[in-house]
């Protein structure tokens, strides 16, 4: 996103803000999810479980029916990283959606709204638009209080005020849409792995191999790996794949940092990977239920090569 555009978002932004009377703000490895609608109310059931990182992508949809569709997603900040950023992108699945994104802070007080922001490369534009506008909208703001702070999605006409009230129900546009939040309070520990250890070559993987790929779990100073409750590992393309075999009972220190890391052993067909993968991803919990995920490199072979 470049400067430019950023910039006239946000000015477009404030402008809509200030109509509705609401004070202009101050400036300030993804997870996925399956297609699902947010939270309908304005009371979250619970915050976003976010990635290591402090960012979380999520597929969502607004429907068509008779009562203007709203999803609402509840979030903490990462103190570390007030700033937040939200982004709608719906181009992808051409479903025809014109989005519109409200920011609602602890109080419930509407803080931002963002609508028809300017098109970028690909994306879908407003026929007619004087200036050019796409259906797609974008948030940046400086989080400045503590709590759950809490995103609204709705479609071009249907407006919310303060605690989720309609300012306007309106709007006939429905459809599928990608929102990728970033700055916000990690819910997961993150650690780094080191697939098939002791080469420094990105370790080979063949889909159809039999037995089990060996991946050592690196201690950092946030993350032991003999805490871990190793009922709760899971290794492979996503990180949610039920592969798990075995892990050492004894350490060593694989990676120089005088700490000791443990190997753990994966069944190779369950850990799912596919021609054109290049991550690894491990997820668990450990210390009484602290989650974690790690990241690490591989190549995924031709299946008629023996790794």
């Amino acid at each position: 996103m470049n400067k430019q555009g950023m910039i006239q978002r946000t000015l477009l932004a404030m402008a809509v803000a200030a109509a509705l009377g609401v004070s202009a703000p101050a400036l300030a490895d993804v997870k996925e999810a399956e297609p699902v609608d947010g939270n309908d109310t304005f009371n979250c059931a619970q915050t976003l479980e976010v990635g290591a990182g402090g960012i979380v992508t999520i597929l969502g949809r607004i429907g068509n029916g008779g009562s203007p569709d709203v999803d609402y997603y509840c979030f903490e900040r990462d103190p570390a990283n007030p700033d937040l950023s939200v982004d709608i992108d719906t181009n992808e699945f051409a479903d025809g959606l014109d989005s519109v994104l409200h920011l609602f802070n602890p109080a419930g007080t509407m803080v931002l709204m963002s609508r028809n922001a300017p098109p970028e490369a690909g994306s879908d534009p407003v026929p007619n638009s004087n200036p050019p506008m796409s259906r797609d909208s974008f948030i940046k703001y400086s989080i400045n209080a503590p709590g759950v702070w809490k995103v609204a999605v709705t479609r071009e006409g249907t407006f919310l005020t303060h605690q989720g009230a309609f300012l306007q129900k309106a709007g006939s546009t429905s459809g599928r849409y990608k929102l990728i939040v970033s700055g916000l309070k990690s819910s997961m520990v993150g650690m780094n792995i080191d697939i098939k250890p002791g080469s420094n070559e990105l370790a080979p993987i063949n889909p159809k191999s039999k037995g089990v790929v060996p991946v050592a779990l690196l201690s950092n100073a946030d993350f032991d790996p003999f805490k871990v409750d190793v009922a709760s590992l899971r290794f492979g393309r996503m990180g949610s794949e039920a592969s798990y075999a075995r892990c050492s009972k004894e350490g060593a220190d694989l990676n120089g940092d005088g700490k000791p890391d443990r190997v753990c052993h994966f069944y190779n067909e369950k850990a799912g990977f596919r021609r054109g993968d290049s991550v690894g991803k491990v997820t668990g919990t450990f210390d009484g239920g602290k989650a974690f995920e790690g990241h690490g490199d591989l190549k995924v072979v031709p299946e008629d090569h023996e790794d």
